[in-house]
């Protein structure tokens, strides 16, 4: 699976905050949310992600939702099932979090639990990292 790269000069818009989700050794990818409130629950920050990316998925601009909480199979998928809801893409991502397939870095520092608030501005270094061991794309 190619996981397009941008470049590091990415800009947000002033009132939108850029997400990076990245999986060890495949690359990654950035995603533009609203910014929230300057403080939200780590679990909101989560919804407002996965909404973001669905919204993209619906329209044909993203060919996947929630990469940092995808199963090892449907990773290797050419493209995401089609008839997965919104809400099934949400309790993925929020279990996925809740089991430690991924971490949240924002500016460096690893969030805690779900209900946990952060604090974000359009300055933020957000990232979704994923680190769960992922099969060999080779099949080891």
């Amino acid at each position: 699976m190619h996981i397009p790269q941008n470049p590091d000069l990415h800009k947000s818009p002033p009132d939108a905050i850029s997400i990076e989700t990245r999986i060890l050794g495949w690359g990654a990818q950035r995603v533009d949310v609203p910014l929230p409130e300057p403080s939200i629950r780590v679990a909101d920050f989560i919804r407002l992600k996965i909404g973001v990316e669905w919204e993209l998925f619906q329209t044909g601009q993203r060919d996947r939702v929630g990469l940092e909480s995808a199963s090892p199979e449907a990773l290797m998928a050419p493209a995401a099932a089609p008839d997965q809801s919104l809400d099934e893409a949400l309790f993925a991502a929020l279990d996925g979090y809740r089991a430690g397939w991924y971490v949240i870095l924002v500016d460096g520092a690893q969030t805690g639990g779900l209900d946990e608030r952060i604090t974000l501005s359009p300055s933020s270094d957000v990232r979704f990292v994923r680190v769960y061991p992922l099969p060999d794309a080779r099949g080891g």
